[in-house]
C-alpha cells in the first residue's frame, strides 16, 4: 500500500434552532438569537500505516461524556481507529454545552432549585439528551464524510505571527507591599504593576492539498480563546467567524480547522488598551454576575483579528507552497495519564459549608437568589465539590494525542493550559514546530502556574482548577517524552 497520505475534510453547522443554555460564564444564560453560526469541522489524514482525525467544534469545551457519546457512534465507519479521533473546542463563550447545565445541578444540590429564579427554562429549550444527540448526530456525519472523502494529497506547514492573545491577569500592589493578580483587573489603576504572565503571538499552520496541489484546507493554531463576545446571550463563533471569512477571501473557499493553543491565562482583548474607558465595566466583568455592555465595538475587534490572522495565513501559505510533502511521516501516540487532583483541606471544606449554609438560610421560594448572590457561593460550592471528589475519586485520568506529521508535531491536552507551559513545550520539542491543542477530549478546566496560584483570583483557585502546577510540569515532560519517541 502506498505511503502517500490521504486527506479528507467535512464540516457542518451545529447552530441550534432552539434556545440553549450558553456555556462559558458562572451565571446562567439562555440564548435569545443567533449572532453568527457555529460550526464543527473534521480533518482526516492517513497513510495506510497510521491515521489521525481531528474534530474542532465552536464550543467552550467538549466534556468527556460528550466525547464518549461521539465515539460510541463511530463503529460503523470502516477502518477508522476510533481511539485516534480527537475533539477540541475553540472556547467560544457563546455556544451550547452538550450536557446538562452544571451550575443548575450544583445549585439545586446544595441550595435547592426553588430558591433560584434565573434557571427558568423555556418549554422549547434544547437540553439534556436532546442536545447531546443533536451534536452527536452532526459530528458522526462529518467524521463519516471526512473519512469517506479521503484522497491522495499532500501537506505543508508554516509558522508566523499575529497579535491575538493578551494576558488577562494583571498584577496589583497592595498597601502592605504584597502583590495580587486579578483576572480582568483594571490596568489604569495606580497600583497596577504588570501582567502576570507571557502571551504567545505565534500562529502554527497546516495546509492540505489535493493530488494536483490545489489548496483544500488549513488547520490554524492560535493560542487564544475566542471570547470577544462573552457575557452576552446569543450564539456566536466569536472571532473565528471573521477569521474563516477573511482567510477564504484571500485563499479561496477552503476548509478551516480552528485549534486553540495553550491559552488558559489569555483573552483576545488588550486590557491595557481598554481599561481607561471600562473601569466600571471591568469590575462587573470580573464579578461574573451578569451581562455586561462594555465600551468597545466587539464586531470591529473581531474584524481586526480576522485581518491580522488572514494576513498571517496568507504569508504562511506563500512560504508553505515551497515545502509541500506527499509522503510525510505519520506517527500517532496516545498517552494516558493519571494525576492527583488538587486538594482542599478539612478547614477549607468546613468554611465552604458554613458559607453554603448561610446562603441557604438567607433565601427562600419567596426571596430568591439573584445571579450576583449565586456567584458569591460559586467558590464555596466548588470547594465542597472538591472535598467530596478527593474522597471518592482522587485521581484525574485523561489522554493526550501526540502526533508526528512530517516535520511538525501535534500535542493535545484537556486543560485551559496556561501559556507558560505551551512555550516550554514549543521551545524543547524535537519538531520544527509544535501545534498545541487545548480543551481536547474533555473539559479539564484551568491548569495554572505556581505564579498564578500565588497571585490568586479566578482561574487559579481550587474551584476553577482540577490539578495544580506540579501536574502541569509533569504534563509538559510526558508530552515531550512522547513527542521525542515519535522521532526515534
Amino acid at each position: 500500500m502506498s505511503n502517500q497520505i490521504r486527506i479528507g475534510w467535512a464540516s457542518t453547522s451545529i447552530t441550534p434552532d432552539r434556545p440553549v443554555f450558553i456555556a462559558g460564564q458562572m451565571y446562567p444564560r439562555i440564548s435569545s438569537y443567533v449572532h453568527d453560526p457555529i460550526t464543527a469541522t473534521a480533518l482526516a489524514i492517513e497513510n495506510g500505516k497510521d491515521q489521525m482525525t481531528m474534530v474542532s467544534l465552536d464550543m467552550v469545551n467538549v466534556p468527556r461524556t460528550v466525547c464518549d457519546k461521539f465515539r460510541s457512534k463511530l463503529n460503523d465507519i470502516p477502518d477508522l481507529d476510533v481511539s485516534k479521533v480527537s475533539f477540541n473546542g475553540t472556547h467560544t463563550h457563546n455556544s451550547l454545552r452538550g450536557i446538562e447545565d452544571p451550575y443548575r445541578n450544583n445549585f439545586e444540590h446544595y441550595l435547592g432549585l426553588e430558591k433560584i429564579t434565573c434557571f427558568d427554562m423555556p418549554d422549547d429549550i434544547l437540553y439534556g439528551e436532546d442536545e447531546s444527540d443533536f451534536l452527536a448526530n452532526r459530528v458522526h456525519q462529518i467524521i463519516k464524510d471526512a473519512w469517506a472523502s479521503r484522497k491522495e494529497g499532500s501537506i505543508a506547514f508554516a509558522h508566523d505571527y499575529a497579535a491575538v492573545a493578551f494576558n488577562r491577569r494583571p498584577v496589583f500592589k497592595n498597601p502592605d507591599g504584597t502583590e495580587q493578580s486579578v483576572m480582568y483587573g483594571c490596568c489604569s489603576k495606580e497600583n497596577f504593576v504588570r501582567m502576570e504572565g507571557p502571551s504567545d503571538h505565534s500562529v502554527e499552520m497546516l495546509f492540505t492539498f489535493d493530488d494536483k496541489r490545489n489548496l483544500t484546507g488549513a488547520a490554524i493554531n492560535i493560542p487564544c480563546p475566542s471570547q470577544v463576545h462573552e457575557l452576552h446571550r446569543y450564539i456566536s463563533a466569536d472571532y473565528w467567524t471573521e477569521v474563516r471569512g477573511q482567510v477564504r477571501k484571500k485563499l479561496g473557499n477552503i476548509n478551516i480547522l480552528p485549534l486553540c493553543g495553550a491559552a488558559g491565562d489569555q483573552n483576545p482583548l488588550d486590557l491595557i488598551e481598554i481599561s481607561k474607558t471600562n473601569e466600571k465595566e471591568l469590575e462587573l466583568w470580573n464579578a461574573q454576575a451578569g451581562e455586561v455592555f462594555r465600551n468597545f465595538d466587539m464586531g470591529e475587534i473581531c474584524h481586526g483579528i480576522g485581518e491580522r490572522v488572514s494576513d498571517c495565513v496568507a504569508r504562511g501559505f506563500r512560504k508553505a507552497v515551497n515545502a509541500i510533502e506527499s509522503y510525510p511521516v505519520l506517527n500517532h501516540r496516545i498517552i494516558r495519564l493519571s494525576m492527583p487532583i488538587r486538594k482542599v483541606t478539612a478547614d477549607d471544606y468546613k468554611q465552604a459549608l458554613e458559607a453554603i449554609d448561610k446562603a441557604r438560610s438567607s433565601f427562600s421560594a419567596d426571596h430568591k437568589m439573584t445571579s450576583e448572590d449565586m456567584v458569591k457561593v460559586f467558590e464555596p460550592i466548588g470547594i465542597a465539590r472538591r472535598w467530596e471528589l478527593q474522597n471518592t475519586k482522587p485521581m484525574f485520568d485523561f489522554s493526550c494525542h501526540v502526533i508526528r506529521l512530517g516535520t511538525a508535531s501535534i500535542a493535545t491536552n484537556p486543560f485551559e493550559l496556561f501559556t507558560e507551559y505551551g512555550l516550554r513545550m514549543k521551545a524543547r520539542c524535537h519538531a520544527s514546530q509544535l501545534f498545541i491543542v487545548q480543551l481536547c477530549d474533555d473539559a479539564g478546566v484551568y491548569l495554572p502556574t505556581q505564579t498564578a496560584i500565588n497571585g490568586g483570583s479566578y482561574s487559579s483557585k481550587p474551584a476553577s482548577t482540577i490539578v495544580g502546577p506540579k501536574q502541569g510540569d509533569e504534563l509538559v515532560e510526558a508530552i515531550l517524552e512522547a513527542e521525542k519517541e515519535n522521532w526515534i
